[in-house]
């Protein structure tokens, strides 16, 4: 089963800044010399491009306890 919700205006923003506050922890954590954050902080940078972009769509599927 496949949904697909629109988010508003507003919902996009919040979304925005809740994605560049994580990406700032994680920065930081990577300045302090936390090394092994790196690949996160390149996926997160990854999705703000496509958030920024409008072009994220994500599909949600049931879990296998949905599905029994």
């Amino acid at each position: 089963m496949t949904k697909t919700t629109t988010l508003s205006f507003a919902q996009q923003l919040l979304l925005m800044e809740a994605v560049d506050e994580m990406a700032a922890h994680v920065r930081d954590r990577v300045a302090a010399g936390d090394t092994a954050m790196q690949d996160t902080l390149d996926e997160i940078e990854t999705v703000q491009a496509l958030i920024e972009a409008g072009t994220i769509q994500t599909t949600t599927t049931r879990t296998p306890k949905e599905a029994a």
